[in-house]
């Protein structure tokens, strides 16, 4: 972040990230490069030609969908909530939007595009298409 930082990059936190790391953010980075929590995120991604984003954010995802040039931030060894489709979608640092296209065309993936006639056929199909897996119930490691 601080490299994209000094190319001129801007850091837009999460709506609900806490006040004081908003206030350290500020202070290592300067105040001039955090943009208000409050503004959309996905109003500025619409005017942005590179967007940068944390591996728990599905900013990266709908800005590859876009057509951005899109890098990603992280740890990439935690498993936060978009982890597995960025772990699929990026290799050697680098996301291939193919990846992406399949994943979202998948009607067994478990996402239902917003733009599906029949989304309950996309629910069906990813259902049909496990049920013969076999399940193992969890255990409880402290009995």
């Amino acid at each position: 972040m601080e490299n994209a930082i000094k190319q001129g990059a801007k850091l837009k936190c999460h709506p609900i990230t806490a006040p004081g790391l908003v206030a350290n953010l500020k202070h290592r980075y300067g105040a001039e490069n955090i943009i208000d929590k409050k503004i959309s995120g996905h109003q500025l991604m619409k005017e942005a030609k590179i967007v940068g984003c944390c591996e728990n954010s599905e900013m990266g995802i709908v800005a590859l969908a876009q057509g951005k040039t899109t890098y990603l931030f992280g740890h990439g060894h935690r498993h936060l909530t978009y982890s597995a489709l960025y772990n699929t979608i990026w290799n050697a640092g680098k996301p291939d939007v193919n990846k992406l296209k399949a994943i979202l065309s998948c009607k067994y993936s478990g996402l239902i595009p917003v733009i599906a006639e029949n989304p309950q056929e996309y629910v069906n199909t990813y259902f049909n298409h496990y049920k013969d897996m076999p399940h193992v119930r969890p255990r409880n490691p402290n009995p």
